[in-house]
Order: C-alpha cells, then sequence, then structure tokens
C-alpha cells in the first residue's frame, strides 16, 4: 500500500469501489463455510473482538459504535475471526468519515476490515460486506463506498466478484505528522484536513462534484 513512507509523510494508493445498493444483488453463489455465524455488532457483543484484536480495538469499536456506525463479525466456534465496520451518511450534506474521507449524502464507507490470517480465503469478507450492504439500504444508504490498498489483490479480487460490474476508482492519500495533516484526490473529491487534538476536532476544506467547496468538521 505504502509507495512512499518516511516518519513524516505516508502515501497511500487505493482501488475505490463503489456499489449502487439500489441496484446491487447479493452474489448467488456465494455460500457460507460451515460453523461460521455474521453477526452485527451491537453493545452486548462488541467486547467479543478483545480475543481476535486486543483490548485497544475494544477501546476504538466502542467509538465507532457510540459514533452511530455499523459493524459485524464473524465467528467461529463463538469466537470472532473477522470484522468490518461502516459509516453511513444518512444527512442530505457532504461529511467526513469516521475513517477521514468525504462521505457525499447516502453514501455508506467502509473501513477496518480484517480476516484472521487462518481463515483467509474463505469469502468470508465477501460475506461480511454483503451483511454492511444489506443494513446499509435499511438505513437509507444508496452507495457503497470501499478504499482497498492498490497491492491488496485478494481484497480487490474479493470486491469485484461481489459488486460485478460497479464503477471503480483510484485515489491517493497523503498522512502527514502522525496524520494530524490528511490530504485525500480521487476523480470526483478532494479534501485537505487538520487533526485539533485539544480541540478533539478535525478540519477539512473540501471539493466534490456533488457539495461543491465546503468546510468540513469532524469530532475525534
Amino acid at each position: 500500500m505504502l509507495k512512499f513512507t518516511t516518519n513524516i509523510v505516508k502515501i497511500a494508493r487505493y482501488v475505490v469501489f463503489k456499489a449502487d445498493l439500489d441496484t446491487w444483488q447479493r452474489p448467488r453463489d456465494l455460500k457460507v463455510p460451515d460453523g461460521l455465524s455474521v453477526k452485527n455488532v451491537d453493545s452486548d457483543n462488541i467486547d467479543d473482538v478483545e480475543i481476535f484484536r486486543g483490548k485497544r480495538f475494544v477501546e476504538r469499536f466502542r467509538k465507532f459504535h457510540d459514533d452511530g456506525c455499523i459493524g459485524v463479525y464473524a465467528y467461529i466456534d463463538n469466537t470472532v475471526v473477522a470484522h468490518w465496520w461502516m459509516d453511513v451518511n444518512d444527512t442530505q450534506t457532504c461529511r467526513l468519515s469516521e475513517e477521514g474521507f468525504v462521505l457525499l449524502p447516502g453514501e455508506a464507507g467502509t473501513f477496518y476490515a480484517n480476516v484472521a490470517e487462518e481463515h483467509r480465503g474463505k469469502r468470508i469478507h465477501a460475506l461480511l460486506r454483503v451483511s454492511l450492504h444489506e443494513r446499509a439500504k435499511v438505513l437509507g444508504g444508496k452507495t457503497a463506498v470501499s478504499h482497498n490498498d492498490k497491492d491488496n489483490e485478494a481484497v480487490i479480487r474479493s470486491n469485484r466478484r461481489v459488486l460485478g460490474k460497479d464503477f471503480e476508482d483510484s485515489a491517493v492519500f497523503i498522512r502527514a505528522m502522525l496524520s494530524l495533516v490528511t490530504i485525500y484526490k480521487s476523480s470526483d473529491r478532494w479534501h485537505v484536513s487538520l487533526g485539533l487534538p485539544v480541540l478533539r476536532k478535525r478540519i477539512a476544506l473540501a471539493w466534490s462534484r456533488t457539495c461543491g467547496l465546503g468546510l468540513l468538521v469532524r469530532r475525534l
């Protein structure tokens, strides 16, 4: 993913997938592996990820949940082996996502996906995406957007399998000064943001074809 890295600047290149949730359909050949279950993350099971990822991730996931994001866990033998989150913008304005990207009205951005190494290759990633898409539609999401590391061929293949011929774009995301400053550019939007830890806010100057130029603010 990182084509250029120093202690100060990180440059990531992404393949961006966008799925029209009104026309998207669950792939008919997608089967659930024996012994696997996919469950929505809620206040009762959010701590289940601790064995898989550790206490630091439990705290982070609680913030995602408190901020209104939706998440899914995949279980084998009652143990979490995979997770994925989505931030749904059900408003009429552009805003910054939990991941720090600009979400247009009706967009649902996926983030923080991970499958345990010993369980990869079983299409668990695809099953989590399907679950998130179905929930996003219920919440009013119109388009699902995901950023995938350009060099992660397995995930890109999985997304193409699930999304079919939906739109594919590319993007560059630059993080500087420990991500206090970020710069993002794709074909239909860009933003420059500044994190203000003292104020617990991130402020971004953003432009998109849909919303034009504007100033966006999000709580850290």
